[in-house]
């Protein structure tokens, strides 16, 4: 009984933990696609689109991006015409880009910010010229601390651990007796149950596994 308890708690933390995340990426969702219909975008005027993201009230640690196929062409870390990165500057950056064209809405993987230098999730929104040829994407990037926050809005008990990986299951954020960063691995074998997830496919449950720590785990 006490191990079925345990069992649905720990279900229950994740789904709630799940949902904390899906309202952050559907608030975004939504403010993406306000900037996305901004009268100085569709005129093309950048620097007076620039100066709107500027004012435009984001996450706590967050910023706006405006990129082109080849480059970022606004980014509000930094003035208006400074120098940015082009998208080869990013590992997988075609894998992103063509996710982008295909889905027209992603969640980046876990990746890290050249202009930061810290672990980010970049949210994506296309954009496309009045042909519907897609001409670039509206991005806005998530950092490890505010999904930290999220995770921290779920309480555990002593001993367990609680985290956020992406599609490859590398870790974005996670925290385990006390220590929180993106350097705590999923158990290597929770990917076997997990190979077969997708955007149209929910897997829930619970899996034993041992940790990196060689610990036997739920």
């Amino acid at each position: 009984e006490e191990r079925h308890a345990i069992e649905h708690r720990a279900q229950e933390a994740a789904k709630a933990l799940s949902f904390g995340f899906d309202q952050e990426v559907a608030a975004v969702n939504y403010l993406l696609k306000g900037l996305s219909k901004s009268p100085a975008l569709l005129a093309g005027d950048i620097r007076a689109f620039y100066d709107q993201l500027k004012v435009t009230p984001v996450p706590e640690g967050s910023w706006l991006v405006l990129n082109d196929l080849e480059r970022q062409v606004a980014n509000t870390l930094r003035p208006f015409g400074a120098p940015l990165p082009r998208h080869v500057d990013f590992p997988n950056h075609q894998e992103q880009l063509d996710r982008i064209r295909d889905r027209g809405w992603t969640v980046s993987g876990r990746m890290l910010a050249p202009l930061k230098g810290k672990i980010v999730v970049a949210l994506s929104l296309r954009l496309d010229d009045p042909g519907g040829r897609m001409n670039g994407h509206l991005t806005i990037t998530l950092t490890e601390a505010r999904l930290g926050v999220i995770l921290d809005d779920q309480t555990l008990p002593a001993g367990w651990m609680k985290g956020l990986y992406d599609r490859k299951l590398q870790p974005i954020v996670a925290d385990r007796d006390g220590h929180k960063g993106s350097d705590l691995p999923a158990p290597a074998a929770l990917a076997t149950r997990l190979a077969n997830a997708g955007p149209d496919s929910t897997i829930t449950g619970t899996v034993e596994v041992t940790d990196d720590r060689g610990i036997p785990v739920l």
